[in-house]
């Protein structure tokens, strides 16, 4: 039998094989599984190990030491950041150098040491491109992208802040601290219903809404856990399900419908007449929000639907702003801190019901404040210059 047989025939079956099953981070140091330098392009140069400290709060990973530090043999303390207690470490241990094909190697290799030097389950700050691009396990974006955001690793699912060198680094450092030490941001009014009929005065209060309000679903897959890709974001699907609906009626009002564990039959006669309502209505994505309700018939119509936040950012854009994403209006223009912080939104179906709820509402509050934004800019002429 050849020796390439096995392999082959078991990822035809989608089964693991010796070439792709990732081993688990043990917590062992590197050498227990072999010195990832022996026969790296860098194998000889000087080598500078982490900055750790005990119980640290961020772990702040770079591209690379200095000349300095890796004479030194170690990593110099991180720049301050906010007061937080931090660690510091690198994506290699030696300074890169050569074709991009060496470099690749070189992070690679390193990349043993990097896994055993990060905390189990204490956040990333990844500074520069390279170092989200490695948290990312993607070069499609990167740190323009994810400046100021969270976003999860790739390798462990940890959180992990993009940060970049430039005129917002302050305001980007402001936020992680208030994000890792203060408390979540606030909604000046938030309302929760489960039961319809137990609310009907709050039902008919925004049925009665002149307008405009925002709205904003969220959804997930029934047939997975978490949700495949795609399958939640495409309501033709047979899996998609919709959990809930968000109304906001200002910047930070709004109501939380828990749609999934009551079903059509019960909200439909309320929905019919929320979203049929004369009321100027604007969405988040516009076309998904209203088909995520359209389509598996939860309402009739969604009536006057007359903004979009997704299309008034782009008739504000000239260009060069890096990200679409509703958390790049709230950190950039609003100057607010987002509330879904980095979490995974394939685990929505089965995420905390509070969570869920004020981080909808904060969205179609952010939402709302864009569509009147773009009509106040529209009617003076202006737009906005991504700065």
């Amino acid at each position: 039998m050849s020796q390439d047989f096995l392999p082959s025939f078991l990822e035809k079956l989608g089964a693991p094989t010796p070439a792709t099953v990732r081993r688990p981070n043990t917590g062992r140091a590197p050498k227990a599984l072999g010195n990832p330098c022996t026969g790296c392009p860098a194998e000889h140069q000087p080598k500078a190990r982490p900055f750790v400290v005990e119980a640290p709060e961020i772990v702040l990973v770079e591209e690379a030491p200095s000349a300095g530090e890796t004479k030194a043999g170690r990593l110099g303390p991180p720049r301050p950041l906010g007061g937080l207690r931090l660690s510091r470490a690198c994506l290699t241990r030696c300074i890169p150098f050569g074709p991009e094909a060496d470099r690749h190697e070189m992070r690679r290799r390193c990349s043993r040491y990097l896994a055993a030097d990060l905390p189990r389950g204490v956040p990333v700050v990844a500074l520069g491109d390279e170092a989200v691009y490695y948290f990312c396990r993607s070069r499609d974006r990167g740190a323009d992208y994810w400046r100021g955001l969270w976003t999860r690793s790739a390798h462990d699912g940890r959180r992990v802040y993009g940060l970049r060198e430039g005129a917002r680094f302050t305001d980007d450092v402001e936020r992680l601290v208030r994000m890792l030490r203060g408390p979540a941001p606030g909604l000046r009014r938030l309302e929760v219903v489960e039961d319809p009929r137990l609310a009907p005065e709050l039902m008919s209060w925004m049925i009665a809404h002149p307008g405009p309000w925002a709205f904003d679903v969220e959804a997930y897959d029934a047939g997975a856990y978490p949700s495949r890709p795609g399958v939640a974001t495409d309501p033709c699907h047979p899996d998609f399900r919709l959990r809930g609906v968000a109304v906001a009626w200002s910047e930070d009002e709004g109501a939380w419908l828990e749609l999934a564990p009551l079903g059509p039959e019960v909200w439909r006669p309320f929905l019919d007449r929320l979203f049929s309502s004369p009321a100027r209505k604007g969405a988040s994505y516009g076309h998904y929000d209203e088909e995520a309700l359209v389509v598996p018939r939860w309402v009739g119509e969604v009536r006057n639907r007359g903004d979009d936040a997704l299309l008034a950012w782009l008739s504000l854009s000239d260009g060069r702003h890096t990200s679409l994403r509703l958390e790049r209006l709230a950190v950039d223009l609003l100057g607010l801190d987002p509330w879904w912080a980095g979490f995974d939104k394939s685990g929505v179906g089965r995420a905390p019901l509070d969570l869920v709820a004020r981080a909808a509402v904060f969205d179609t509050g952010c939402a709302l404040w864009l569509c009147a934004h773009a009509r106040d800019l529209m009617t003076r002429g202006e737009y906005w210059d991504g700065e």
